[in-house]
């Protein structure tokens, strides 16, 4: 492949244009834009890890002492039953979901494919009271099932717009904050849902409000994002070498994207690379402990700390936010840290991504219920600890 140069009729832009149009900074929009809309699958998701607290099984009523503590007093709502088949049907739905997914985005480009999966989670969303007020859980557990298919495309999304918009010095830190959605949903959906469910609006607004929230953010999508940034309208000359320098034209414009290029990748040497068995380990690790802080974070301060859904909010937001900031500073230092080859990197990052937060998730096992601060203080630390994942095998996966 020749290195990519610019010298089409299409690309000459005057200079009046190159400095007008977005400052040669579309590409930033695009990744705050992709940010948005995949925190707001997860929002859909996770919001259910908080309304439990709020939901009982007789679905028209709120569950009492809402506003206050709740040590030694009986969950009325949902049976453990009922939430552990609520929280798996999601994972069902990513399961099934995620090789057609694959292939819609091969097939008909990622514009259009995450389009249709944040239509998909907004409608399913914004059913849920429906489904959670009739007597059986048959027809909430397949809307889980559909917010499972929607989350599907996520990781996929990610990896796609940083292949295609990320400049070769800008991987780690498009990687990191794409990366980072499962964060921003718990530190947007987690304190809104406390305030809304204490309310006289009660538990069902914070469906409707999440669901509005991606209509909105997922029309903004179809409209701005572009597959390729040469074939995007507010790309200018100056940004399109920014972003090409070191790459192919093909990965620029898009020529051999089709099909039958796609089918030319050698799935039998990448799974048979040792490389590759290691990175899979590590993001299975780590997506398993995460997915665990974030499905029972509220429950545990809730129920175990006794603290109040008001202050439940808040507290399940803390350590979240604190491995965004630390997940953010992972991957822009990775890029930047020009002193350690990049084999190292991922090792020293992954080492403290998973071992640090390993330790403390130990210790977190043995603080007594009757420490809350302690207990808010060490969970932050084990889940902060996750965010440097961001220049570890979040990283190299792109």
């Amino acid at each position: 492949k020749k290195a990519y140069t610019i010298d089409t009729k299409e690309n000459k832009k005057s200079p009046q244009n190159d400095h007008g149009k977005m400052a040669h900074r579309m590409r930033y929009c695009i990744l705050l834009l992709t940010t948005v809309c995949l925190s707001s699958v997860m929002s859909n998701i996770v919001v259910f890890n908080f309304t439990v607290l709020c939901m009982t099984r007789h679905h028209g009523e709120e569950l009492p002492l809402a506003n206050e503590s709740l040590l030694d007093v009986e969950h009325s709502g949902y049976t453990k039953h009922e939430r552990t088949m609520i929280f798996s049907s999601v994972a069902i739905g990513a399961l099934l979901a995620v090789l057609p997914v694959s292939y819609a985005i091969q097939a008909y480009g990622a514009r259009w494919t995450f389009f249709a999966a944040g239509i998909l989670t907004a409608l399913a969303t914004m059913i849920v009271p429906w489904a959670a007020s009739k007597d059986t859980l048959a027809y909430f557990l397949f809307l889980r099932i559909l917010q499972g298919v929607s989350f599907a495309a996520c990781m996929p999304i990610a990896g796609v717009v940083t292949s295609n918009w990320a400049s070769l010095k800008q991987h780690g830190l498009f990687m990191a904050a794409l990366t980072a959605f499962g964060q921003l949903s718990v530190v947007f959906s987690m304190p809104i849902s406390g305030q809304l469910c204490t309310s006289r609006l009660g538990w069902p607004s914070v469906f409707y409000l999440h669901s509005l929230i991606s209509f909105a953010v997922f029309i903004t999508w179809i409209i701005v994002y572009r597959n390729h940034p040469a074939r995007h309208p507010l790309v200018d000359r100056v940004e399109l070498e920014k972003i090409a320098r070191g790459r192919s034209s093909c990965d620029l414009e898009g020529r051999g994207s089709s099909m039958k290029s796609k089918n030319r990748i050698p799935y039998f040497k990448i799974i048979s690379t040792p490389a590759i068995w290691g990175v899979w380990a590590a993001a299975s690790g780590d997506l398993i402990a995460i997915q665990l802080i974030h499905t029972f974070s509220p429950q545990y301060i809730r129920e175990v700390l006794g603290y109040s859904v008001r202050n439940t909010g808040l507290s399940a937001a803390l350590p979240v936010f604190f491995q965004f900031l630390v997940k953010m500073f992972a991957g822009h230092s990775s890029d930047k840290i020009h002193c350690l080859s990049e084999t190292t990197k991922l090792r020293l990052y992954n080492s403290i991504a998973l071992g640090a937060s390993a330790l403390f998730m130990i210790a977190l096992a043995f603080i007594p219920k009757d420490y809350p601060v302690t207990g808010i203080f060490v969970m932050t630390l084990s889940t902060s600890m996750f965010g440097f994942n961001g220049g570890g095998f979040n990283k190299v996966s792109s």
